[in-house]
This record gives structure tokens, C-alpha cells and sequence, in this order.
């Protein structure tokens, strides 16, 4: 089969961009409010920037809500997003929906980088596959808009691989630059993006030998890209050494441990994110049959970068296997579509146009399942999603079955794998419309949101509060972060987090003796302690109530009770904060 004209592929490649866009701009003009997806990391950067644009703009000192009695100068990221956002509160006003305009410009900006990656290193018709697979990505929609740095940080990481890529084929500064400035950056932008490191070292071993690990330049490339970082989060340590306030860098334990090895859950939770949030799920039988088939180094690196990957999660796995840290696995994504539009370009190219229309029939109707759900309020379970797609993906596969009965035993095997993956490719695109329709208008929170903005006028301006955090500890005993920054956020106030397991008359007393006067009780944590609120209703007037929600005066009179043998008992940087 011929691959597509130069011209009609050009159209095909803007036709896939515009799509990109308008799906990424899905939710892009909405508040912080409760149709966050991530709440913790959402409202943490949309505080950051919030406290940039009244308290200073600053950029080496970021501050965040949940700072107890001080400055709430907190261990974090390149705070160059919430910065960013900042700037546009300046020269527009605060208004909360211009900061998912930084994302959103990351996001459409990284579409055009893996275009360029996949126009340069794959065949004419595998490209197409790859970039549509990529535009239609839940988890490259899901975070396109999203307070949070994955989308800023996948789009530095693929400049960096493009970069690379061609400076290992041509040489030259402005690759050389490319790749490290690209690198730099995307380390800034979050931490996570340094395993592409490791990608790097791989794909020079594979193509230049161990000797190129001699090389100056690559020492300097390295350099470059590691030392912007090494300086931030060196100084970003000294915040959390100075404060204790950290956005999970030092306040949580990630790490990979022998229980990887004992508990099943940490392997099958990151096999189970992959296969229903970046494969679909069986996009993976498309990349195998690209590295079965397909032996050339385009495959090769899109293999080595998906190990490396694979390594990070594993490495991380107390995060990446839960389902909260889904949009970590967005980095799965590029080395994912490369090898998906190898393999599915492949049996395009064998089947002719009956292949071509069938993909394309999958994904126009995977655009019209997210149409469906924004017109119509449709709202599809993923039972009912898992159907429709098999029955879809068998119909299109059929439909594109026109060449005439195999004769031997070797064309039957064959024409049985390539059905497979055709079917497989075609379900797989139908699926990403039903898992992205599942996934617009988020509003899980907005019980919690109205609840906040119900007992928000009860508290006095400027007042210290506590609210219901997360627990201290995960079911191995290692550390978490506890600090939950929603209602701080919504509430327009500072102060402390409780953790679940610190919920006590007590402890409230020692932070009412630091100055909280109220107490923001989640109805649901304090169901976690047995008895809690039947003290916390005898000790402490209730100023107003909702649904998820208890508002609690902090009055010196119920605090006094306890104060005194609590303060022996609780170190001072207990709750995460340091006491002045």
C-alpha cells in the first residue's frame, strides 16, 4: 500500500493538532472549586500562586496555606508554574481560571513536539497512528489543563528526547542545547522527569558505544542539565530543614522496598494503571507485534525508553501503584504511541484502505463518544464502555477483511496476528473516547466545596484554623504527607493539618495554644476515631455544620483542659510546622 501523499499527510497531521487541542481545552474555563481532579496537588499550586500574587513574587520562596503559625515557606518543585500563574493574576486580576491557561499552552505545545518526533523517526502512516493515539490520550487530557507540572514537565522531557535523538544522528550545538536546557528544565519542572536519564545513557550505549561515556560533551551535557536542579532542590531542602513544610519531597516515603516483592499489590497496581489508562487495554498487543515485527531503532528506543519508565515505576512504586497517582503515568505515554503507531502502521500498510477506514471509523467515534457526553450529559460505566468497543472494534475489523483466504499454514498465522492487532488498535481507540468521556466535568469534590463555602462565613477573617488531614503513616509503616490544602484553599485561611491519627482533644489544644480558633472537622475522619466527635461536641461549641463538614470554636476554656500534658508529650515540629 502506498503511504500518504506529502500534502494529504500535512492535513491529516493539522486535522489531528486541531482535535488535540479541543479535547485538551475541555474544563480549561473552570475555578478551583469542587471540579478539581487532583485536590491536593490542584489547590496546592493554585495556593502557591494565589500567595505569590498577595504575599510576593518571590519565586526562591514559594509559600503554601497549611503553615501552621509560620511563613509557610514549603519544599517543592520549581515553583515556575504557580509563579506563571501569578503573573497572569497581575496583569489580568485573580481570576482562578486564567492559571490553567500555563498547563493547557504546555500541553498543545507538546503535541506539536511528538509530532515532529514521530513525523522524523517513524513511516508516513505508523506516524499518523502514533500522533492520533497520542492527541487521544485520557492521561495527556486529564492533566492538559490541571493545576498541577505534568504537563509543563512532558513537554520539556520531549524536547530533551528530540533534542537528543537528533544530536545523536547529526551532532551540533543547537541539538546539544536543546537537549540539555530541554532536560533541565523538565527537572525543575518536577523530579520525576529525571529518569529520563537513564534513557539517555541507554540510547548511547545502544548507538555509540561505551566509549562515548568519555566523551566531554557528554559530561557537559550532563552538567547542564542535572546542576539548575541539583541548586533548586538543594535550597528548596533548606526550606523544608527551616520550616518542615514539604509538598511530599521529604515528608513521604516513595521508595522501593523488598515488600515490592511480598505484596502483589504494588506490580499489579502499576500493571493495572498502565493497561486502563495508557494502553486501553489492549493497545499493548499493538506494541508487541511493532517489536516483533518491526527491528529498526525507532522501535529499539521507544523500547528502551518504556523499560526506563517501567524502571521509575518500580523504583516509586509506593506512589505509582496507587490510583490517586494515576498522572504519574503520564511519561508512559510518548514511548507508548510510538511503538502503538509502529505496530498498527504495519497492518495498515499489509491490509490497504479496508485498514485505514477501520481506524479511522474508531476514532471518529471515539470523538463522537466525548461529543456525546458533552451534548448530552451521557456518562458512559466502563462495563457498558468495554461492550460497545468490542463489538465496534470486531464490526470495523471485519469490515477491513477483503483480501481472499490464506492457503498455507504460515499466511493463516499471520493473517490471524494481524487481525488481532487491527481489532486490537480499533478497540483501542474506541476505548480512549469512552475513558476520556468518563473523565470530563469532574466534580467529585463538590460536596466538599459547598460544604466550605456554607460554613466559610462563620469563621473570622484572618484566623488560624486546623482541618482533617491525611493519615501518618501507609499500610507498611512509612511515611506520608497528611497535609490536605482544599479547605485552607477554599477557605481563604491558613494554619494546621491534623492527621488522622493525631485527632484528639489534646492535640487541639496545643495548636489553639499556637493560635487556631477554629477547627474544620471532614466528618469522614473523624469517623476514624473512635468516640472523637462526642468529645469534640462536649468539649467545643459547634459553630455550623453540612454534610461532609463540622465547624468547631477553639475556645480557650475547652483547650486549657489538656494543654499542659500534651506540650511534654508532642515534639514541636509534630504537625508539620515549626512552633515560634
Amino acid at each position: 500500500m502506498k503511504p500518504p501523499h506529502r500534502s494529504s499527510l500535512w492535513w491529516l497531521y493539522a486535522a489531528l493538532l486541531g482535535a488535540g487541542m479541543l479535547l485538551r481545552a475541555i474544563d480549561l474555563w473552570r475555578p478551583v472549586d469542587g471540579t478539581v481532579r487532583e485536590a491536593w496537588r490542584e489547590c496546592d499550586i493554585a495556593a502557591v500562586a494565589r500567595n505569590f500574587y498577595v504575599e510576593g513574587m518571590n519565586i526562591l520562596y514559594p509559600r503554601i496555606d497549611w503553615r501552621g503559625d509560620g511563613p509557610g515557606f514549603a519544599e517543592m518543585e520549581f515553583p515556575g508554574l504557580s509563579w506563571s500563574i501569578a503573573v497572569l493574576y497581575k496583569i489580568f486580576g485573580f481570576h482562578e481560571h486564567l492559571g490553567r491557561i500555563v498547563p493547557f499552552a504546555f500541553s498543545v505545545a507538546s503535541l506539536v513536539v511528538f509530532l515532529l518526533l514521530a513525523a522524523r523517526y517513524l513511516k508516513p502512516t505508523a506516524s499518523v497512528i502514533a500522533l492520533a493515539f497520542f492527541v487521544a490520550s485520557p492521561l495527556g487530557i486529564r492533566t492538559s489543563n490541571s493545576l498541577q507540572p505534568e504537563a509543563v514537565m512532558l513537554c520539556l522531557l520531549l524536547l530533551a528526547v528530540y533534542g537528543f535523538m537528533r544530536w545523536l544522528e547529526e551532532g551540533g550545538s543547537r541539538w546539544f542545547w536543546l537537549t540539555a536546557v530541554g532536560t533541565a528544565c523538565a527537572l525543575l519542572a518536577k523530579i520525576n522527569a529525571a529518569h529520563i536519564g537513564l534513557f539517555f545513557l541507554g540510547l548511547l550505549l545502544v548507538r555509540k558505544g561505551m566509549s562515548s561515556l568519555w566523551s566531554t560533551r557528554i559530561w557537559v551535557l550532563a552538567l547542564v542539565a542535572v546542576l539548575p536542579a541539583a541548586l533548586w532542590y538543594a535550597h528548596a531542602h533548606q526550606l523544608w530543614l527551616a520550616y518542615h513544610n514539604s509538598l511530599g519531597l521529604s515528608n513521604e516515603y516513595i521508595w522501593f522496598g523488598w515488600e515490592f516483592f511480598t505484596n502483589r499489590r504494588f506490580l499489579l497496581g502499576i500493571v493495572r494503571i498502565e493497561a486502563l489508562f495508557v494502553w486501553m487495554p489492549l493497545g499493548w498487543l499493538v506494541g508487541a507485534y511493532a517489536l516483533r515485527k518491526e527491528r529498526g531503532p525507532t522501535v529499539q528506543a521507544a523500547l528502551i525508553w518504556l523499560g526506563v519508565v517501567f524502571v521509575y515505576y518500580v523504583a516509586t512504586s509506593r506512589t505509582t501503584s496507587e490510583d490517586w497517582a494515576i498522572y504519574y503515568h503520564v511519561v508512559s505515554v510518548p514511548p507508548a504511541a510510538m511503538l502503538f503507531g509502529a505496530g498498527a502502521g504495519l497492518v495498515v500498510e499489509r491490509w490497504g484502505h479496508g485498514a485505514r477506514r477501520a481506524l479511522s471509523a474508531a476514532f471518529f467515534l471515539a470523538l463522537a463518544v466525548v461529543a456525546g457526553r458533552l451534548a448530552l450529559g451521557f456518562a458512559p460505566t466502563i462495563p457498558a464502555a468495554i461492550v460497545v468497543t468490542l463489538v465496534a472494534a470486531g464490526l470495523l475489523t471485519a469490515s477491513a477483511f477483503r483480501k481472499g483466504l490464506p492457503k498455507r499454514l504460515s499466511q493463516w498465522r499471520a493473517r490471524v496476528a494481524e487481525s488481532l492487532v487491527l481489532f486490537s488498535a480499533a478497540s483501542t481507540f474506541v476505548f480512549l473516547g469512552f475513558r476520556i468521556a468518563k473523565d470530563v466535568h469532574p466534580r467529585h469534590m463538590q460536596a466538599m466545596y459547598e460544604c466550605a463555602e456554607q460554613i466559610g462565613p462563620a469563621i473570622a477573617e484572618d484566623a488560624l484554623i486546623v482541618t482533617s488531614g491525611g493519615h501518618k503513616l501507609d499500610e507498611d509503616g512509612y511515611p506520608l504527607a497528611i497535609n490536605a490544602p482544599y479547605l485552607f484553599y477554599w477557605l481563604g485561611h491558613k494554619g494546621f493539618s491534623l492527621a488522622v491519627e493525631d485527632q484528639s482533644i489534646a492535640a487541639l489544644a496545643e495548636l489553639a495554644s499556637r493560635g487556631a480558633r477554629y477547627f474544620v472537622a471532614e466528618r469522614e475522619a473523624l469517623a476514624q476515631q473512635t468516640g472523637f466527635e462526642e468529645e469534640l461536641r462536649q468539649r467545643f461549641p459547634l459553630l455550623a455544620e453540612c454534610d461532609e463538614l463540622e465547624l468547631f470554636l477553639l475556645t480557650r476554656e475547652g483547650a486549657d483542659v489538656h494543654q499542659h500534658s500534651f506540650r511534654a508529650a508532642v515534639p514541636s515540629d509534630h504537625f508539620g510546622e515549626t512552633q515560634r
